[in-house]
């Protein structure tokens, strides 16, 4: 496969769920609930992110 000037090997895959599976959003369900919260953070999730979102008026508390 070529992208821009450089070429990568293809590989095949073998795992994962197909995309469209009936299973698909059932298996994503279990893998990501039981992500850890806490009152001071939110977590959102989508098919590919994961963003976790925190709040505190002191920054260097908030990054740790």
């Amino acid at each position: 496969m070529r992208y821009q000037e450089e070429y990568t090997p293809l590989y095949d895959i073998h795992s994962g769920v197909p995309q469209g599976s009936i299973l698909g959003p059932i298996l994503y369900t279990l893998y990501t609930a039981d992500l850890p919260e806490t009152e001071e953070t939110f977590t959102a999730t989508d098919a590919d992110y994961m963003a976790i979102l925190a709040s505190h008026h002191d920054p260097i508390v908030v990054t740790e």
